[in-house]
């Protein structure tokens, strides 16, 4: 799993992806993704309707408009596992 920071504006990139399919979600707490990497990705079921999948081809490019994810909306989401 890739975790990034974003800038002032919200914008992000990961430089060197490799081509598949990914789930991409954006967390108010900076700590959340790095906890969650360990939980799978069957523990981020509950936020899927805050997810964006993108799929990239060899030298493909996306760009997602992502949901944010409260530290309110995770502690409900994870409170029911």
């Amino acid at each position: 799993a890739l975790t990034g920071v974003t800038d002032a504006n919200g914008a992000f990139v990961f430089p060197a992806v490799r081509p598949g399919q990914y789930k991409v979600l954006a967390w108010e707490a900076s700590g959340s993704a790095l906890m969650l990497q360990g939980a799978g990705l069957e523990s981020l079921k509950p936020l899927d309707a805050k997810s964006a999948t993108v799929k990239l081809k060899p030298g493909g490019r996306a760009t997602v408009q992502l949901n944010l994810v409260s530290a309110e909306e995770e502690e409900r989401a994870f409170a029911v596992r």
